[in-house]
């Protein structure tokens, strides 16, 4: 069982490098995150790259 761990995100940058940890932690590819939350794979792509440019409408 693992322990979540929570750390403030406060800037884009950090959200990118947060969310690409977890997903290569738990072995998965952009496609196969996409594929969880609902998105293409080149959506988890652009959110890892430039997550402040990303909109969520």
């Amino acid at each position: 069982m693992s322990t979540l761990q929570t750390f403030p995100i406060h800037t884009p940058a950090q959200l990118s490098v947060h969310i690409k940890s977890l997903r290569k932690a738990r072995g998965l590819t952009q496609a196969a995150l996409g594929q969880r939350i609902g998105v293409k794979q080149v959506c988890v792509a652009d959110i890892e790259k430039n997550p402040g440019a990303v909109s969520l409408d």
